[in-house]
């Protein structure tokens, strides 16, 4: 017949196993509905990320409750409902909402500073809107900075005016067409665009701003003069030297036997 005394230890050591196996499972707080909080505080709600609680919209949490937004007049919850901002037509001004006041020639923007922007043609000042003065052969930009303007082309900014620009003879518009270039084989100086002089035994480098000389003639004193090759030499690859032939060697202003 089984000892008593025995059977009793042999169920209390079970119990403690089964107790201890439910321990670790939980990670240390056992719990009959793990991941559920026992209590949740007013408006709030189970979080639908994992343990734990969230405050409702329109709610925050402050010291592990959730306390009402306070939403000044004009004014409601954006779209995240953890915070407010001020309806169409108001700025936020410390805690509260102020009707924005638009001046003459401006329009509504709430992303603009002072929520508004002036219409197209005037220029924004601290308090209203300033129309801008366009000069004659000028038109508006869409520039937010700067003088507003722009002249039209063939015409350059001096001061407050668009003065025509002066093309000479031998030139043309830039691409801008505020100022002029000079055409190929022209240079621009001080009288204008003057023509590039081209010695005889030249020709106009790829630049179209110089010249070049002919193979077999040197620059000298801007003009193109013929080398004086020795016996025994050729004209050297640059076209402007020349050097000796294959078993001669330079020797002074001649090419000797090595």
């Amino acid at each position: 017949m089984p000892n008593p005394t025995f059977t009793m230890r042999r169920r209390r050591a079970f119990s403690s196993l089964c107790l201890a196996a439910m321990f670790c499972v939980s990670g240390g707080a056992w719990s009959a509905t793990p991941n559920v909080p026992s209590a949740l505080p007013a408006n709030a709600i189970s979080s639908a990320y994992g343990t734990g609680w969230e405050c409702k919209r329109g709610f925050l949490m402050q010291a592990g409750a959730c306390v009402a937004i306070s939403i000044p007049i004009n004014a409601s919850l954006d779209s995240y409902g953890s915070q407010w901002s001020c309806d169409r037509g108001y700025e936020r001004i410390g805690d509260g909402c102020t009707r924005v006041v638009i001046p003459a020639n401006a329009y509504e923007d709430r992303m603009a500073v002072r929520g508004w922007e002036c219409e197209r043609g005037f220029r924004k000042l601290p308090e209203r809107c300033e129309a801008i003065s366009v000069p004659a052969h000028a038109f508006l930009n869409d520039a937010s900075y700067g003088r507003g303007w722009e002249c039209e082309r063939g015409f350059k900014q001096e001061a407050d005016a668009c003065v025509a620009v002066s093309v000479p003879e031998g030139g043309y518009l830039n691409t801008k067409g505020d100022d002029y270039a000079c055409n190929r084989g022209f240079v621009r100086d001080a009288r204008g665009c003057t023509r590039v002089r081209i010695p005889a035994n030249a020709y106009l480098d790829s630049a179209g701003v110089s010249f070049r000389c002919e193979r077999g003639f040197k620059e000298i004193e801007g003009e193109c003069r013929a080398l004086q090759i020795p016996a025994n030499a050729h004209v050297a690859y640059s076209g402007s030297e020349w050097q000796c032939d294959s078993g001669f060697r330079k020797e002074s202003e001649m090419c000797v036997v090595k």
